[in-house]
């Protein structure tokens, strides 16, 4: 696969797309620029452990794992002050071992609704031993929502992220690159009834990107930089069959645009959050790429007292989009949450 101009996250993982691209396949996939594919497969990924609906709770959800900003406004507990630590590990077959770190704090003001901060450490100590992908980066993240009245709340979410990478063979370094994503979020959420609620997300972002590369042809190293834009919008519905036990259904429509072109993507997700007892919740997922990927979800969540919660996830072939170089993925979860 020949390198072009790079988009978002980071033009170089492209060379590394060219180095496991002869041991992989998927679909149409790997016609798609990899620049174009790799935003749309972090659009998968959320921070939380919660995977009822995939990839974070749905945009119908009322509680802060939701995708939605507008969640945070329906205030679960009347403590107001929250803290999350959370540990990811995302696991390719021919690829790196990512580790995802993260800390969130949120803050229930009297009037001026719901204020939460987080910060994500993204690490990779991967070897320089034959082929390698090294990849670091940080997030952060400033969310806000709030309850208008009885039955509607609205949320702003602004977040940025910095990924540095270097991807070489045998200990050498032949292309490194750095990106920048700038990504602002509104949310909306609505109980349409005491067991029906509604919620729709709306994301625009941008990723300028630049990369140094060696290539081999004339010896030299070319410097490439592009811009990458997306936007995201996801609906859902969520129906309450029982107390605190959920079934929730989203459609999530993502278009992504840089110099190589255009990547479109349509996506459903589904999940069941079932409380067994007061302190033990059940969840299942799945989410399905109208193109015939399915990536399945389970996980529990453990209450022993209202004020404290551990939650564990497992996620199954999350990023399909990048198959083609990586295949498929596993992702392994853990999170805290403390009120006070």
């Amino acid at each position: 696969m020949a390198i072009k101009k790079t988009g978002r996250a980071v033009a170089i993982l492209l060379f590394y797309s060219t180095i496991v691209a002869a041991t992989a396949s998927g679909r149409d996939l790997a016609d798609v620029d990899f620049s174009l594919r790799f935003p749309a497969t972090l659009a998968r990924f959320s921070p939380y452990s919660d995977v009822a609906g995939v990839g974070g709770a749905s945009a119908a959800s009322r509680y802060a794992s939701s995708v939605n900003p507008a969640a945070i406004g329906w205030p679960s507990s009347p403590l107001p002050i929250a803290v999350s630590p959370q540990y990811s590990a995302i696991l390719f077959n021919h690829g790196p071992t990512i580790h995802v770190i993260d800390e969130a704090a949120t803050y229930l003001t009297k009037d001026a609704g719901t204020f939460q901060i987080a910060a994500v450490q993204i690490v990779d100590q991967g070897s320089k031993v034959g082929n390698f992908l090294l990849l670091n980066g940080n997030y952060a993240q400033l969310q806000w929502g709030k309850k208008l009245n009885d039955w509607f709340s609205i949320g702003l979410n602004f977040n940025y992220t910095s990924f540095d990478t270097s991807a070489g063979s045998d200990g050498a370094t032949l292309s490194d690159g750095h990106s920048d994503t700038y990504t602002a979020r509104l949310g909306m959420s609505s109980a349409l009834s005491d067991q029906l609620r509604f919620g729709i997300v709306v994301d625009k972002s941008f990723a300028p990107s630049g990369s140094n590369s060696f290539d081999a042809g004339c010896g030299c190293t070319v410097e490439l930089s592009d811009n990458t834009r997306e936007t995201l919008v996801r609906p859902g519905i969520a129906y309450e069959y029982a107390e605190q036990s959920s079934i929730y259904v989203d459609f999530q429509y993502g278009d992504y645009r840089n110099s190589t072109g255009r990547f479109v993507t349509r996506r459903f997700f589904t999940g069941v959050e079932h409380r067994y007892v007061p302190w033990l919740f059940g969840r299942v997922g799945l989410a399905y790429d109208l193109r015939g990927a399915a990536s399945p979800t389970v996980g529990i969540g453990i209450y022993p007292s209202p004020a404290f919660s551990v939650d564990v996830v497992f996620q199954s072939n999350m990023f399909n989009e990048i198959n083609p170089e990586f295949g498929r993925s596993k992702v392994v979860g853990i999170s805290a949450a403390a009120s006070f």
